[in-house]
């Protein structure tokens, strides 16, 4: 059915399309209604008529969340686009301080070595093919010597004699022995692996001395 409207109902139709929330907001109906010269109760009624109309009603319901959709998208854009140069040159700033720290922050090396025990790799495999746990019967899937390695390893012996080797209290920059081999026992990490083997890493500034 066609309905001939009226120049101002036309315009009130118009403004239902760009903003189908004045229909059921009144806060949004008030602001709107303020932008085009009228009053909020003027506005109520010639949607009123137009809702008896037929003009508006479900169909305005049903694109009210697309159109809402569609309204913050451009608002996002647009604000995007109006910060645009603020938004760029943080961006340019943060990556170059990025990038600075980068080449400032020191360097380190790691160095690894891997010692396979004679037994490595035994206890392992007798676990796998048993339903039994092997460690029940006072079996370890760690070899016995890669156990005497470690406790080779983090002996006050070797620590002093990595320590005076090296000239780990200069290096280290620390006041006595004790607090260099604190800091050495730091740099040096021991792992034993699931296949029994031991690796023992070390880190340093100096690729050299790791």
């Amino acid at each position: 059915m066609s309905i001939n409207l009226s120049p101002h109902e036309k315009k009130i139709f118009s403004l239902v399309e760009k903003h189908p929330t004045i229909v059921s907001d009144p806060v949004e109906r008030k602001r709107i209604a303020e932008l085009n010269g009228m009053t909020e109760k003027t506005l109520r009624n010639r949607l009123g008529d137009l809702k008896r109309y037929g003009v508006i009603g479900q169909q305005t319901r049903g694109q009210k969340t697309s159109t809402q959709d569609n309204e913050v998208l451009t608002d996002n854009l647009l604000l995007f686009w109006t910060n645009r140069r603020l938004i760029i040159k943080n961006t340019i700033i943060v990556a170059f301080v990025s990038l600075i720290v980068s080449l400032l922050l020191p360097k380190w090396y790691a160095s690894k070595a891997v010692v396979l025990s004679s037994g490595a790799g035994q206890f392992n495999f007798l676990s796998s093919i048993s339903p039994i746990p092997v460690a029940d019967f006072g079996l370890s899937t760690i070899n016995e010597d890669i156990n005497n390695f470690i406790a080779i390893l983090q002996s006050r012996t070797v620590k002093e004699y990595m320590v005076n080797k090296f000239n780990l209290v200069d290096r280290y920059k620390q006041r006595d022995i004790e607090f260099a081999m604190e800091a050495f026992e730091e740099k040096m990490e021991l792992e034993v692996t699931e296949e029994g083997t031991l690796e023992i890493s070390i880190i340093d500034k100096d690729p050299k001395v790791a």
